[in-house]
């Protein structure tokens, strides 16, 4: 698993530090996490972070035994978030790579900024391996923390980019987890989910949905959960059914959950300094991409 990050660094001349995750669901979103950490720690000044998936048939093959994929006649109605009927995720590849940098230095070199990461947190629900904590407190402790570390609230929040894979477990408690999270803030805040479009990327998910959740706090514009004709009274959410809603966004929150209890968020706030583009990412320890 290394090999990737030693190429990519060998190619580009980067001497700073190369760690590869694995952690499921949740690997690119806990890099990028790590990425953020090592500029905090003034171990670097720029870090590349993210993640790539291709469909290997025997993680497809475990995938399918574990009943976790969908099943529906018309494949481009098979990942279906948040519906009543849905049935597991879609399986999908693709890659995305955030460069991640310090506020001043990418100010100084008049870098082109998307968001501003307020902040990251990791947890972990320490129960199954598979299964999830049907009560989402640790889920719940994870949004909250995370949302004090950013010094804001849930009010604040305008966007959640859900980890929404479409499967029973999933969308229910991760929904029961924002309702208690944000209280009566949850029912204006757009909630919705990529892996209704791309179909689940598992390792980089992470880092593809965050860098749609940074364009969407550019552009001001909630994406939509795709097929969600019949939402489940279980996830009681705007979840922007259909069709993407255009609205002011300045707040942000991206959640992943993954097999093995690996929970990972992520708070952006839309960049509105100098060096504001019409798009990277930015932190307030403080970073940028």
């Amino acid at each position: 698993p290394n090999t990737a990050c030693s190429l990519i660094a060998n190619e580009f001349g980067l001497f700073g530090p190369r760690i590869s995750i694995a952690t499921a669901c949740a690997s690119s979103t806990i890099g990028i996490h790590g990425g953020v950490r090592a500029i905090q720690d003034g171990q670097c000044d720029v870090m590349l972070a993210g993640g790539s998936e291709v469909i290997f048939p025997l993680v497809a093959a475990a995938f399918h035994n574990m009943r976790v994929l969908a099943y529906h006649d018309d494949p481009e109605q098979a990942s279906r978030p948040f519906n009543a009927d849905r049935s597991g995720f879609v399986m999908g590849e693709g890659a995305a790579i955030l460069v991640l940098e310090r506020l001043d230095h990418a100010l100084q070199r008049g870098a082109a900024i998307y968001a501003e990461v307020a902040a990251s947190q990791l947890m972990s629900d320490a129960g199954h391996v598979t299964s999830l904590d049907a009560d989402s407190e640790v889920l719940t402790h994870l949004i909250k923390t995370s949302l004090r570390r950013a010094r804001g609230s849930a009010h604040d929040i305008d966007y959640v980019n859900a980890h929404g894979t479409g499967t029973l477990q999933n969308d229910a408690m991760e929904s029961q987890a924002i309702h208690t999270a944000f209280g009566r803030a949850a029912h204006s805040t757009c909630v919705s989910a990529n892996k209704s479009m791309l179909g689940h990327l598992v390792t980089a998910s992470g880092a593809v949905e965050l860098g749609l959740t940074a364009l969407a706090l550019r552009d001001g514009y909630a994406p939509p959960t795709l097929n969600l004709t019949n939402p489940d009274p279980a996830c009681d959410l705007d979840c922007v059914p259909l069709i993407g809603r255009q609205r002011p966004l300045e707040h942000a929150l991206k959640l992943s959950v993954a097999f093995g209890g690996h929970m990972a968020a992520v708070v952006l706030k839309r960049w509105r300094g100098a060096g504001e583009r019409h798009s990277i990412l930015s932190l307030p320890y403080r970073a940028a991409a």
